[in-house]
């Protein structure tokens, strides 16, 4: 049976998501940062283990790229079709066996095959999660809830290569995989324990994975979801643009010692966790889309001091550090207004929304990644930011919501 997606909008929770679900659902996506963060300071050693070119070691980074971009796709209907539960225990159990196989890869195809199944994993396990969030809380909470949620999902890009260094140098690059293991395994307990399924059965659209076009050419039409959306794919566009490139400003460019870049990389990680909690604060009194505007402010700041260093010359860090800061801290902004201002029109279908949210950032992220750490890191960098930061505000200005629709946004505004 299909289910009339317009008239099948899932039952909220009044009182949302508590605590205890919801600090359970924020470990579930660290999971997909933490899956890549972690290992990459041992990319060195696994190629030296397994006899074969950084180039082709790199692969790993790749493959489990590519297994988020693709999963979150089909992750998202599947989860509008069958409900919640499913999804994201199978991919957290496909992100616990994927870590410990590669934990006993025999070679480097092996362990690509590996990180694949994990990128795989913590997509369903993400998309899914997210799609939680949308299904128990409601359109007042829902923008505070997922900044929250990009909250306890920042700690994966701070902890990720402090824990990896460590684990590395004491046991090995495979222990990496096995605590990576191992935490899929504590999230899947805590979910099967934590965690009930949060869309009705009469909620569920049995056709949702054979209805992906219509779904997505619904989404796409929707002037909130666009509007979302591209300040997401674009917004942190930009923002992977500092992950891919800030080792090397700010080790080779700069000078700074690993252990200098870790603690700088550390910092911006905590700033970017301030402007999440300081976002959820705001959203208690602001628009969700006067938060977006504030956070592309913020990137837009840190994309000009980074154009003046380069006009100037003065590539110093006096310049460069408070611009990298700005752009990482930026998305603190971002994630929670967009995802939920992008899902306005869409509850009934937030998976599949989500899902291609998701589909496409990481798609973009790679893109990113390729043309930022390329040529001169300087001059790609600062470029690959500021073309990222046009398109996501002409997608904020272009797909604003007629007058009548802002003035009713803005009636329905809840003041907390």
């Amino acid at each position: 049976m299909t289910v009339d997606a317009r008239a099948a909008a899932p039952a909220i929770v009044a009182g949302g998501v508590g605590i205890a679900p919801l600090l359970t659902l924020g470990a579930v996506a660290t999971l997909g940062p933490l899956g890549t963060d972690a290992f990459l300071p041992a990319l060195p050693d696994m190629g030296r283990d397994l006899d074969v070119a950084a180039a082709t070691v790199q692969l790993t980074l790749s493959a489990y790229t590519v297994g988020m971009a693709a999963g979150q796709l089909v992750a998202g209907p599947l989860s509008d079709m069958v409900g919640r539960r499913l999804p994201l225990r199978a991919g957290l159990s496909l992100m616990a066996v994927g870590a410990w196989s590669a934990a006993f890869s025999v070679d480097a195809t092996m362990l690509v095959a590996c990180c694949a199944a994990m990128g795989v994993g913590a997509s369903f396990s993400t998309v899914t999660g997210r799609a939680v969030i949308s299904d128990r809380v409601d359109r007042a909470r829902l923008a505070r809830t997922y900044a929250m949620l990009g909250t306890l999902t920042s700690l994966g890009p701070i902890l990720g290569p402090l824990a990896g260094v460590a684990l590395s140098s004491v046991w090995g690059w495979r222990s990496i995989f096995i605590t990576l293991g191992l935490l899929a395994a504590a999230c899947l307990v805590s979910c099967i324990v934590g965690i009930p399924e949060s869309l009705r059965r009469s909620s569920r659209d049995t056709a949702a994975l054979r209805a992906l076009p219509r779904r997505v050419g619904r989404a796409l039409r929707s002037r909130a979801y666009a509007r979302g959306a591209t300040v997401i794919w674009f917004g942190f566009g930009g923002m992977f643009a500092y992950v891919a490139s800030s080792s090397f400003l700010l080790q080779e460019t700069l000078g700074m010692s690993g252990l200098t870049y870790a603690g700088a990389y550390a910092l911006n990680g905590i700033a970017l966790i301030c402007a999440g909690l300081l976002s959820a604060r705001l959203l208690r009194r602001l628009r969700p889309q006067v938060v977006m505007a504030l956070g592309l402010a913020v990137e837009s700041t840190g994309a000009l001091l980074m154009v003046v260093a380069l006009v100037s010359g003065a590539i110093t860090p006096a310049l460069v550090l408070p611009a990298l800061t700005l752009i990482a801290c930026s998305m603190g902004f971002l994630f929670g207004p967009a995802m939920a201002y992008g899902l306005r029109d869409l509850r009934d279908a937030a998976g599949t929304a989500l899902g291609l949210l998701g589909t496409v950032q990481f798609l973009i992220a790679g893109i990113v990644a390729a043309i930022a750490a390329s040529g001169t890191v300087v001059v790609s960098f600062t470029a690959t930011v500021t073309v990222s930061l046009v398109i996501a505000w002409s997608g904020w200005l272009l797909f604003r919501d007629p007058p009548a629709r802002r003035d009713v946004s803005a009636e329905t505004t809840v003041h907390a």
